[in-house]
């Protein structure tokens, strides 16, 4: 695809992400946005019938807040057919919505299936025969710490109405555990609120699970943590091996010492993934992308 026309729906940091590196792409032709937030004119499209056909985009995300992903989503897949779209994770902020009759392609924005670490976990795990015994999952942060222009308590992360929650915002455990591994099955979860900050969406999720019906999963997900963590810790018999998604290092740790191997990103840009998940959409290389139908399986899961 060349000269290509982007529409991007929603303005916050998300979208003026995707803004800023579609912008760079060569055969970007044109970028328009929706958002009701002050953006040059040249920009700006106002979200109405003839405008958007108008238009006619060949390339739309939604990035909106959550809460809204489904009024936009539903809207665009009446108005037009065969154009690709990125919807933000997560899909919706309730299993009880659903797209019926979809007439374009929709995909999920799960980037981090395009982390080099996680490409290379992915490849090392399928030629590696193991006995695979559990997978440790942490993701921790401080809500308060994310968005540096708004406060927390004003934030959709905080309002579980808007589609806030670690359900939601740190989806992309849930994610990337199908994405390598084929999926789970949830035994035991907690899904609540426990600290003291300003909101009323779920701030710990704590999920019990097996793959394949005898490896043990533990994802463990908080809002509230002052020290910053994302990282996977995945045991087999004859090996262990340590992902830390934080400071972009893995280590596999075999029985015989001499066979161990370490790999670390030095000065890992952080819209890499961004960066590639963009070029793998514009060039139809469509293997490694999030699904409609994989995204609605992380929305169930807590529910």
């Amino acid at each position: 695809m060349i000269n290509i026309k982007v529409l991007i729906i929603g303005y916050g940091s998300i979208g003026r992400r995707h803004h800023s590196i579609l912008s760079k792409f060569k055969k970007i032709k044109e970028i328009k946005i929706v958002t009701r937030l002050k953006v040059p004119s040249k920009f700006k499209l106002d979200f109405k019938k003839s405008k958007l056909i108008d238009y006619n985009p060949d390339y739309i995300i939604v990035s909106s807040e959550t809460s809204t992903h489904y009024k936009y989503l539903k809207k665009i897949n009446i108005l037009f057919k065969n154009k690709i779209i990125l919807i933000e994770k997560p899909i919706f902020h309730s299993s009880s919505l659903n797209l019926k009759n979809i007439n374009n392609k929709i995909f999920v924005g799960y980037n981090l299936r395009f982390h080099p670490l996680l490409s290379y976990l992915k490849n090392f795990i399928n030629k590696r025969k193991d006995n695979l015994l559990s997978i440790n999952i942490y993701s921790g942060s401080f809500l308060p710490k994310w968005r540096d222009n708004q406060k927390y308590f004003k934030s959709y992360s905080a309002h579980k109405n808007r589609g806030g929650g670690v359900e939601n915002d740190l989806s992309h455990e849930f994610d990337y555990v199908y994405w390598l591994f084929g999926g789970f099955k949830t035994t035991q979860i907690i899904n609540k609120k426990i600290s003291s900050l300003k909101i009323s969406s779920n701030d710990h999720l704590t999920l019990i699970g097996k793959i394949n019906k005898k490896v043990i999963l533990n994802i463990t997900l908080n809002y509230y943590s002052k020290i910053s963590y994302r990282k996977m810790i995945i045991d087999f018999d004859k090996k262990s091996i340590h992902l830390d998604l934080i400071n972009n290092k893995l280590l596999v740790k075999f029985v015989k010492s001499n066979k161990n191997i370490s790999k670390n990103l030095k000065n890992y840009e952080r819209n890499f993934s961004y960066k590639k998940q963009h070029e793998a959409i514009l060039s139809k290389n469509y293997d490694n992308l999030c699904t409609i139908k994989d995204a609605m399986q992380y929305i169930n899961i807590t529910k």
